[in-house]
């Protein structure tokens, strides 16, 4: 029998962290590991796709690219300004309600039944992951993050506001550090040894021969 046949539920993952800390690298590992050696069938979404889907209907100078691929300045600020908007608007739980109707439609259309969800940034959609049963990790990357906001900015003062926003920050409180499943430092070269090591802590063994 199948991993896919004895799920009756959907398994979820949050990879959390801060900008450029690796988080959607690993997701994509994660959902081949899952797929190639332990047959389970995987997909990778994201609180931030309706964001993103809000800011290209409202922002129109912002390009698919720059939200989907490689942010600037003008995109990074696009994303959390949008967000946050939606978020005071509709309810601080706006986009888990968002993912979970694409985990509940995916999961009942029979395309996955793990998915991994790669930004997971704020305490309350920690708390509502941490209540459904997901299993989660942050990955702690200073000097990655760093990197990626010179990239995004050459101006000192604009890096220090993106880094400041509360997508950016809530990952150091002490509630949401407290449920992880476990917290991995992810500077320097990633090794599919530490890839698999994350694996492992996230409670995914590798299937065992049958006698």
């Amino acid at each position: 029998m199948s991993n896919t046949a004895r799920v009756t539920q959907p398994v979820v993952v949050a990879t959390g962290g801060k900008l450029g800390s690796g988080k959607s690298y690993f997701a994509r590992f994660l959902q081949v590991h899952l797929q190639d050696n332990l047959g389970m069938r995987a997909m990778v979404l994201a609180f931030a796709n309706g964001v993103k889907s809000a800011v290209l209907r409202e922002c129109p100078n912002v390009t698919f690219e720059q939200v989907y691929g490689f942010k600037t300045t003008e995109s990074r600020r696009a994303l959390q300004e949008v967000g946050m908007r939606y978020r005071a608007t509709f309810g601080a739980d706006v986009w888990f309600r968002d993912l979970m109707t694409s985990v509940r439609y995916h999961f009942e259309a029979g395309n996955a039944h793990v998915f991994i969800v790669a930004d997971l940034r704020f305490l309350d959609e920690a708390r509502l992951m941490h209540q459904l049963g997901a299993r989660m990790i942050l990955l702690e990357a200073p000097e990655r993050t760093a990197a990626r906001l010179r990239q995004e900015s050459s101006v000192p003062e604009v890096r220090a506001q993106l880094a400041a926003h509360a997508s950016e920050m809530q990952c150091e409180l002490p509630e949401f550090r407290g449920l992880m499943n476990a917290i991995v430092p992810n500077d320097g070269e990633t090794t599919e040894e530490r890839l698999r090591v994350i694996v492992t802590a996230l409670g995914f063994e590798p299937k065992t021969a049958e006698k």
